[in-house]
Protein backbone atom coordinates (compact mmCIF):
# COMPACT_ATOMS: atom_id res chain seq x y z
CA UNK A 1 0.00 0.00 0.00
CA UNK A 2 1.26 3.15 -1.19
CA UNK A 3 0.86 6.70 0.65
CA UNK A 4 -1.81 8.22 -1.28
CA UNK A 5 -3.78 4.78 -0.91
CA UNK A 6 -3.41 5.14 2.74
CA UNK A 7 -4.65 8.67 2.83
CA UNK A 8 -7.90 7.67 0.82
CA UNK A 9 -8.71 4.32 2.63
CA UNK A 10 -7.84 6.51 5.99
CA UNK A 11 -10.57 8.97 4.64
CA UNK A 12 -12.74 6.61 3.87
CA UNK A 13 -13.11 6.86 -0.10
CA UNK A 14 -13.39 4.64 -2.61
CA UNK A 15 -11.18 5.24 -5.94
CA UNK A 16 -14.44 5.96 -8.00
CA UNK A 17 -15.40 8.60 -4.68
CA UNK A 18 -11.67 9.97 -5.98
CA UNK A 19 -12.29 10.14 -9.52
CA UNK A 20 -15.70 11.38 -9.49
CA UNK A 21 -13.87 14.26 -7.33
CA UNK A 22 -11.26 14.98 -9.37
CA UNK A 23 -12.91 14.87 -12.67
CA UNK A 24 -11.49 11.65 -13.97
CA UNK A 25 -12.20 8.24 -14.65
CA UNK A 26 -11.60 5.42 -12.02
CA UNK A 27 -8.90 3.50 -14.47
CA UNK A 28 -7.30 7.09 -14.72
CA UNK A 29 -7.01 7.65 -10.96
CA UNK A 30 -6.08 4.04 -10.75
CA UNK A 31 -2.79 4.38 -12.32
CA UNK A 32 -2.34 8.13 -10.00
CA UNK A 33 -2.92 6.07 -7.28
CA UNK A 34 -0.04 3.50 -8.68
CA UNK A 35 2.34 5.75 -9.38
CA UNK A 36 1.91 9.12 -7.04
CA UNK A 37 5.18 10.30 -8.34
CA UNK A 38 3.82 11.06 -11.36
CA UNK A 39 0.82 12.99 -10.22
CA UNK A 40 1.18 16.57 -11.86
CA UNK A 41 1.35 19.98 -9.74
CA UNK A 42 -2.67 20.38 -10.36
CA UNK A 43 -3.25 17.07 -9.36
CA UNK A 44 -1.29 17.30 -6.24
CA UNK A 45 -3.28 20.47 -5.07
CA UNK A 46 -6.62 18.37 -6.06
CA UNK A 47 -5.77 15.52 -4.66
CA UNK A 48 -4.48 17.35 -1.22
CA UNK A 49 -7.89 19.12 -0.95
CA UNK A 50 -10.10 16.01 -1.02
CA UNK A 51 -8.15 14.10 0.94
CA UNK A 52 -7.69 17.54 3.58
CA UNK A 53 -3.95 17.10 3.78
CA UNK A 54 -1.23 20.02 3.09
CA UNK A 55 0.04 19.44 -0.82
CA UNK A 56 3.37 19.59 0.81
CA UNK A 57 2.41 16.81 3.35
CA UNK A 58 0.98 15.08 0.27
CA UNK A 59 4.20 15.97 -1.77
CA UNK A 60 6.39 14.59 1.05
CA UNK A 61 4.95 11.25 1.70
CA UNK A 62 4.74 10.40 -1.91
CA UNK A 63 7.95 11.02 -1.85
CA UNK A 64 9.12 9.10 1.34
CA UNK A 65 7.04 6.02 0.57
CA UNK A 66 9.12 6.28 -2.88
CA UNK A 67 12.32 6.07 -1.01
CA UNK A 68 11.46 3.08 1.12
CA UNK A 69 10.55 1.47 -1.19
CA UNK A 70 12.39 -2.10 -2.24
CA UNK A 71 14.38 -1.93 -4.88
CA UNK A 72 14.07 -4.36 -7.69
CA UNK A 73 17.70 -5.33 -8.31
Amino acid sequence: MNFLQLLRKRRGKSQQDMAEMLGMTRQTYARREAHPENLTIEESVLVSRVLDVEVGHLVTGIARFIDEAPQNE
